[in-house]
């Protein structure tokens, strides 16, 4: 790790803040009376504000490599907190070396700027966009909250305070319009927190809504001592803005641990809640809070009846007209997702025609295929026993017609396949029985006197490993009919049943004369037999020869 993430980690400055914020405490705490604990304690504050904005612009300078809105929001942010340096400078001039605590003065505008800053700089942390329709909505439930809480303090703080104090009424405008700012900027982080605002690094904006809550309350604290009289500069309320610079540089470092993911301690609350704002959707409550709200500033007119009643009566009317322009703004966000899901819908229902429809055509294909592929077999089967005619050697026609058989036995694969409303089954029963029968006929066999018993499971085999299966069945099966039965009586078994696994299991059986005992089917010069061979092999399987009553061939492949 280079030296400069080694010195400025998480950790590191986490450490190093908790120890001067207690050190502080202690320092105050004890000597806070002391002329220069004052003076230690501004020097410190003015040092300690220069070391945050340098590692906010050093945050600014890291988050370059991420993307450019991260680089504009940190420098923004580090820019929020230069120019609230120059207000402390402005007022620590005006305090210590003037003695004068005026109620507005040329640090209020630096203090003041310090918001927009703040505010621009968050909202370009911001990474993704959202439909008008949101922004608009968002945008009424920051104003409703600002208008709520200017007519909760008018009713609660602020008539009170122009009663009793009058020649600070600039002040207290000036401490209220902090408060509003602050509680505004706390209202924007709450949104990103929740992804209202587009998707964005957690830890980094709790820490700054931290931050942000921290500069609120120390600002009440500020506000209030100011109006009595009882703020001492210096002392231990001024470490609550120290705490929120602090807070603001770990926002930031954090930002980058995150982004180059390595460990840190950051609060990472959402490691099991990313989907939070999809199940807690809080905006959907806020009419409710607000009606409530209303609710309660009804009762307060009631209750504690003045002079400024229409002032708070003219502020829930103009909550009402937000709400009601928020809720015609959601009504039509409803419809849009309504539009868009019937839209889906039917580009769903048309996408499932469309492949229903390809299907339905590349099966008719298919069976096209087969069916040609059937007529060529068919016409090859012709061909050769039209040839056979003309052989006058008995072997030579024997070998003709083996032939014309193993093209029939493929040709009414194929013919079964067209013919089946299902390409991904074939009806085995029948072409089992179409092939034997095309054997009988063939070679001239009766099936009243050579019966054939068939035990046949409903299996699913893919085409190739059917054809293989077809062609040994009429290989052994020719063989029983050409050699088991020298009287031409007897009985051939053919079955095919599923193992246990994944294994499929057929015999071929007669009760004939039986196999020869020397001869090794398995290296023999029958060009029948080395075909039923080769074939097992292309199926990975295993045959086995039984030879005691008659012959019993027993084939075992994956299936």
């Amino acid at each position: 790790m280079p030296f400069d993430q080694k010195i400025l980690s998480f950790r590191t400055l986490s450490i190093f803040f908790a120890a001067i914020v207690l050190l502080g405490v202690i320092l105050l705490t004890l000597w806070g009376d002391s002329p220069y604990v004052s003076i230690i304690t501004y020097v410190a504050f003015l040092i300690l504000n220069i070391f945050v904005i340098l590692v906010l612009f050093y945050v600014a300078r890291k988050s370059y490599k991420f993307n450019r809105r991260a680089y504009i929001g940190w420098f923004l942010i580090a820019l929020s907190l230069l120019v609230t340096f120059l207000g402390n400078i402005t007022w620590i001039i005006f305090s210590v070396y003037l003695n004068q605590y005026p109620t507005f003065s040329i640090a209020d505008i630096f203090f003041l700027a310090y918001y927009p800053l703040l505010i621009m700089g968050i909202l370009y942390l911001s990474v993704d966009q959202i439909n008008k329709n949101r922004k608009y909505q968002i945008l009424l439930d920051t104003g409703i909250l600002i208008v709520s809480i200017a007519l909760a303090l008018w009713a609660i703080l602020i008539t009170p305070l122009l009663g009793i104090h009058n020649e600070n009424n600039l002040g207290i405008a000036i401490s209220l319009a902090y408060v509003f700012l602050e509680i505004f900027l706390l209202f924007i982080l709450f949104y990103l927190i929740f992804n209202w605002l587009g998707n964005v690094k957690k830890n980094p904006f709790i820490l700054l809504a931290l931050s942000v809550t921290v500069l609120i309350i120390t600002n009440i604290i500020y506000s209030y001592q100011a109006i009595y009289g009882s703020y001492v500069p210096g002392g231990l309320s001024d470490m609550g803005w120290l705490i929120s610079y602090f807070l603001t540089a770990l926002a930031g470092i954090s930002y980058i641990e995150v982004e180059n993911k390595t460990p840190s301690l950051s609060l990472d609350i959402d490691s099991n809640n990313q989907n939070l704002s999809l199940k807690f959707n809080w905006s959907s409550y806020l009419p409710a809070l607000w009606l409530f709200f209303i609710f309660i500033l009804l009762s307060w007119i009631y209750t504690h009846p003045n002079g400024t009643d229409l002032n708070i009566l003219i502020g829930a009317g103009i909550i009402i007209m937000m709400m009601f322009i928020r809720q015609i703004l959601a009504l039509e966000e409803s419809n849009e997702a309504r539009k868009l899901l019937e839209s889906n819908q039917k580009k769903l229902e048309i996408r499932e025609q469309q492949i229903k429809s390809s299907l339905e055509e590349k099966e008719v294909l298919l069976k096209e295929i087969h069916h040609r592929v059937k007529n060529n077999m068919q016409i090859i089967s012709s061909l050769l026993s039209l040839q056979s005619r003309y052989v006058k050697d008995e072997d030579d026609g024997e070998i003709f017609k083996e032939c014309q058989n193993r093209v029939r036995s493929m040709a009414m694969i194929h013919e079964n396949l067209y013919r089946s409303p299902n390409l991904a089954e074939i009806n085995l029963q029948e072409y089992l029985q179409s092939l034997i029968t095309g054997l009988f006929s063939s070679y001239g066999a009766n099936p009243q006197l050579i019966i054939t018993q068939m035990d046949l499971e409903k299996v699913s085999v893919d085409i190739d490993k059917f054809i293989s299966c077809g062609l040994i069945i009429n290989e052994l099966i020719s063989n029983s009919l050409k050699y088991a039965f020298p009287s031409n009586e007897g009985e051939i078994t053919l079955s095919l049943r599923r193992l246990d696994g994944n294994e499929l299991e057929m015999v071929v059986a007669d009760d004939g004369v039986g196999f020869p005992e020397n001869l090794d089917f398995r290296r023999t010069e029958s060009l029948g037999l080395q075909l039923v061979n080769n074939l097992v092999k292309q199926l990975d399987g295993e045959i086995e020869l039984e030879n005691t009553r008659g012959t019993k061939f027993t084939i075992k492949f994956p299936g």
